[in-house]
Parts: structure tokens; sequence; C-alpha cells
């Protein structure tokens, strides 16, 4: 089908009670001034809350991913995407069981 819109599920952290995602659209790229930027959705789910928040993501986020997810490998906290342009999502590896 020409100029249909499908969702590409970035990433989701999720656990059987709660989790985190984020959605991707494509193909339809908004432009931005210079810069090109895809439509997402930051997706949350829980118990007692389900929601979706815009984001506006850049080829510099997505290439930027790359290094959260070397962050989170080493069990840094993770801030993505940069900038204060949309909204963002913030990891901190830390378990309270583990300590």
């Amino acid at each position: 089908m020409t100029g249909e819109v499908r969702v590409l599920e970035l990433f989701r952290f999720a656990d059987p009670v709660q989790g985190v995602a984020v959605e991707v659209e494509l193909p339809a790229p908004r432009k931005g001034g210079q810069e090109c930027f895809l439509g997402a959705r930051l997706v949350l789910e829980s118990g007692f809350v389900n929601g979706r928040l815009a984001l506006a993501l850049s080829s510099g986020d997505l290439d930027d991913w790359e290094r959260c997810l070397d962050d989170l490998h080493a069990e840094k906290r993770a801030v993505w995407p940069r900038g204060d342009r949309t909204a963002w999502l913030e990891v901190v590896p830390a378990d309270p069981v583990w300590r």
C-alpha cells in the first residue's frame, strides 16, 4: 500500500507488571529546519497507567542509541534522546536486590 505508515518498535524494557517502549513511525519523516525528524512515541504501560507521549527523533538520536546501549551494558545511567526538544527516557540500572 502506498503511503502506509508502519510502526517499528525500536526497543522495549518490560517485566510482568510494567514496561516502557519507543515506537517509530515509518516511512514518514518530518522536516524541521535542516534536519529530518521521525515521528515516534514513548509508550508507558503499567497496572495503573497506560500512556503515549510524542517524540521527534533525528538521525543523530538513532545513532546515539548505540552509546546508550554501551552505557547500559557497563551498568551506567543512560538518557536518551539527549537535548531539550522532545521527551526523553532515563534508565538507571540499579537493582536493590543485588546490593
